[in-house]
């Protein structure tokens, strides 16, 4: 029965083959990440909720974010209703508005704890009550589940039930596209605290990328990824062991990397291993073609082994090594913050770093035949460095210096 089946899949996967596209890969509706702040609860307390939504179909448009809470057992048995696998498989049996517009019970122990980016979740306080105060499982611990159903399409801010009802009926008959996605949380007694993880910068092959900047990678071939974090993110903590003994351990931090075009070997990896990482780009072909203005998004999801997680977004450019390289002639800083460069072939200008900080908002004009940007707000008075970024995958420090009033 199993090599049947296994012959079955096999013959699938082999005729759709040329369709595969890598998990890294966000083409549509996602849901990257999910964070509790605090990563832990104790109980009595209550933790921020957050999550990384993305669909590069929709640039631009917000989605409608719907948060369910289920209580968590004390026992840790499972038997919470956001583990009801039938009604994972189908988000809109979840859907708290019913077409004929009544509204539906929720299962036992489920509520509604948040409606797009505010959402929280609290654990009561005498969660424990029924077990001993000796009861190690007091300090194991359980999980408090939340599901999120996000929908790929934006209500307004104070939507009116009718408007509810009408998006929620298109959930429903699979018009809008919806995601529902589960997150647990540890709740115990430990007392140890676990904190969600700090990102530092990240390297793109020699360049370390400035705040503000475009990520540059090349069109050719991959690019060495390393993303870094501080030491304090790596946190010890301490695990009993079978014995009754107790275990000091050290974090790891496991990254996973998403992309609109292009893909990651490995697509998870450890940070501070010796396991390199590198963004290989489209190809070019029907199945893999170059973004549109070689332009795209990607995403870094950092998860540490207890629950703890942290992301970065940031847009990056596919390098065009045939494009000429910008010359830079002169750089006029106006009362309005603008910053004007002149010179030849500005349309190869990607971004242009001041101060270690890019500026904000840079466009080629054609009209006027100059690149502009601005001044960044948190940027202080004093004389700079100007570092131009190329779309050839160059830079160039200007001999002048910018003197930023």
């Amino acid at each position: 029965m199993r090599r049947t089946l296994a012959i079955l899949l096999v013959a699938l996967l082999g005729g759709c083959e040329e369709d595969f596209k890598p998990e890294s890969e966000v083409a549509g509706l996602r849901v990257l990440g999910l964070r509790a702040t605090p990563a832990e609860l104790a109980p009595g307390q209550t933790a921020t909720l957050s999550a990384l939504v993305v669909d590069p179909t929709r640039p631009g448009q917000r989605n409608t974010l719907l948060w369910l809470g289920c209580e968590a057992d004390p026992l840790n048995l499972g038997r919470s209703a956001c583990s009801d696998t039938e009604a994972l498989a189908d988000p809109a049996k979840l859907v708290p508005v019913a077409g004929d517009g009544t509204q539906p019970q929720l299962p036992p122990g489920m509520s509604v704890i948040g409606f797009n980016e505010t959402a929280s979740y609290t654990v009561r306080e005498d969660l424990f009550a029924e077990l001993a105060p000796e009861d190690p499982r007091r300090r194991s611990g359980t999980v408090g589940q939340v599901l999120l159903l996000a929908i790929a399409e934006e209500v307004s801010p104070l939507p009116t039930r009718e408007e509810l009802e009408a998006l929620f009926e298109r959930v429903r008959n699979r018009e809008v596209p919806s995601v529902m996605t589960l997150f647990r949380m540890k709740v115990s007694e430990d007392g140890q605290s676990n904190h969600n993880p700090e990102l530092g910068p990240l390297r793109a092959g020699s360049e370390v990328l400035a705040p503000g900047t475009t990520l540059r990678l090349s069109g050719d071939g991959p690019t060495p990824l390393e993303l870094t974090a501080p030491d304090t993110s790596f946190e010890t903590y301490t695990q009993p062991t079978p014995d009754g003994a107790e275990e000091t351990k050290t974090e790891q931090l496991i990254a996973a990397w998403y992309a609109t075009a292009g893909r990651f070997e490995p697509y998870r990896m450890v940070l501070r291993s010796e396991t390199p990482l590198e963004y290989l780009p489209p190809d070019g072909s029907r199945l893999q073609p170059f973004p549109e203005k070689r332009q795209g998004t990607l995403w870094v999801v950092v998860r540490d082994v207890r629950g703890g997680q942290a992301w970065r977004e940031m847009p990056f450019y596919l390098c065009d090594t045939s494009l000429p390289a910008p010359r830079v002639t002169a750089v006029e800083v106006r009362t309005d913050g603008l910053v004007v460069l002149r010179g030849e072939e500005l349309a190869s200008v990607l971004d242009v770093v001041v101060g270690g900080q890019a500026l904000e908002q840079g466009f080629y004009s054609p009209a006027r035949d100059n690149y502009e940007a601005l001044r960044p707000a948190t940027l202080p008075s004093g004389e700079y460095p100007v570092v131009v970024r190329g779309r050839h995958c160059q830079d160039e420090t200007l001999p002048q210096r910018l003197t930023l009033p």
